[in-house]
Formats: structure tokens, C-alpha cells, sequence
């Protein structure tokens, strides 16, 4: 944390030379401008509820304010269920990445752990899910995911739904696999 005197100390010309009075109104305003570019923590004062009205109100929402990471029960029960269609052979040599749903939330990045529930079917066979078939959401480390699910989940939004369609190199099974995958929470490398 930085002193009080180490602040004032760029200023201390500016002082002597203006009247006392003057130096009275400046000085707290440049140190409330560097703290508040600093980006100085007032939550603990905020969370018994002292502080600036005016600087709460001057002050841009927090990342966790403006966007959602998590999508509520609610909206997990009416996602549509999985139907995976059977496509035509041959299976694509690249990655495909079809965005079903866009999505309302954060921003998946490399790095992130996520809550997913998915489906997976070998491409060319049909599979469709019921709510007792239905897997249960599943949280994976982005480093620890195949490289397909790598490559193809950057960008996705929470509450979005993505088709991957992986090739056999970029995945874990001896064919392709197309993947549907409804992104339910988003945790961030290094929280929120």
C-alpha cells in the first residue's frame, strides 16, 4: 500500500507554491485521481456501507457486474435436449465449429475452467438424449481438455451452445466425433 507522504511528495512544489487554501482543495483531489486510476480497493469500506456515494456512483462496474458466468437453474432446465443428426461420409479432415446458440455471458478463454454438459456421437450416427440420458455438467481445466475442444471452445459465451465437429487427430477416439456442448459457467484464470 502507498503512505500518504509518498504521495504528496510529486506535489510538494505544487503546494508550497499555491496559497494554503488552494493546496487544501487540490492536493485530496490529485490523491483521490491517483487512487482511483490506481485502482485502489475501496469494497471493504464500501461493504459496511461507508464511502463516497460519489465515487461509487463515478466508478465503472466491475467485470462479475457487467457480465453473467453462470447461467441460473432455471435456464439449465429449458435447454433444448441433444439431437445429433447423422451426416454424410466422409467426415471432415478439419475442425468445425457451428455456433447453435450465441450465448449471453462471459467470454470462454484459454486458461479458464468451465462447466459444460455435452454430448458426443461418432460422426455419421445419430444420437438423441431424453432428460434420464441426459449427462450431468461436467467442470474441465482448459489445459486439460483435448485439442480439439482447444481449439474450438475459445469465444464461446456462457449459455451458448457449439458444434464440434473433431477429427480423429485433434481428439481421444479412433473416429471423428461430433460434439454438443451447452457451456453453463465460466471460471476465470484468477477469479472474478
Amino acid at each position: 500500500m502507498i503512505s500518504a507522504v509518498k504521495l504528496f511528495e510529486p506535489f510538494e512544489s505544487l503546494r508550497s507554491s499555491l496559497l494554503p487554501a488552494a493546496a487544501a482543495v487540490i492536493c485530496p483531489l490529485l490523491i483521490a485521481l491517483v487512487l482511483g486510476a490506481c485502482g485502489a480497493d475501496d469494497g471493504a469500506s464500501n461493504a459496511a456501507g461507508h464511502g463516497s456515494a460519489s465515487a461509487e456512483k463515478s466508478s465503472p462496474p466491475s467485470r462479475s457486474e457487467k457480465t453473467r458466468f453462470r447461467m441460473s437453474k432455471a435456464e439449465i432446465s429449458k435447454l433444448p435436449q441433444y439431437k445429433i443428426r447423422a451426416l454424410p461420409k466422409p467426415a471432415p479432415r478439419k475442425l468445425v465449429v457451428k455456433d447453435l446458440r450465441k450465448g449471453f455471458g462471459a467470454t470462454l478463454r484459454p486458461g479458464d475452467s468451465f462447466l459444460v454438459d455435452f454430448a458426443g456421437s461418432r460422426y455419421g450416427r445419430p444420437y438423441e438424449t431424453t432428460p434420464a440420458t441426459r449427462n450431468r455438467p461436467e467442470r474441465f481445466s482448459f489445459d486439460y481438455i483435448m485439442t480439439g475442444w482447444k481449439k474450438g471452445l475459445p469465444g464461446m459465451k456462457v449459455g451458448g451452445r457449439r458444434e464440434l465437429i473433431v477429427p480423429t487427430r485433434l481428439g481421444t477416439a479412433t473416429e471423428p466425433v461430433i460434439y454438443l456442448i451447452d457451456l453453463l459457467a465460466l471460471y476465470p484464470v484468477g477469479g472474478l
